[in-house]
């Protein structure tokens, strides 16, 4: 690999990452301002939801095969 593509791949590898961060960054940004919008009866009822999903999930790897 000669100089000049070798710094066009680390330039295009950087960009990359940065334009990864960025769309990390806008996820982010999204999730909290949803989080933000939420009511206490809504976080509630996510908090609720989620413990009844971690119950199940429990159960299911609790389980025996042959049952």
């Amino acid at each position: 690999m000669n100089i000049e593509n070798e710094e066009d791949y680390l330039f295009d590898k950087a960009d990359r990452e940065w334009q990864k961060q960025e769309d990390q960054q806008k996820l982010w940004d999204e999730r909290e301002k949803f989080l933000e919008s939420l009511s206490d009866e809504d976080i509630e009822d996510l908090r609720a939801a989620d413990e009844e999903r971690k119950r199940l999930n429990r159960l299911k790897r609790n389980k025996l095969p042959n049952q």
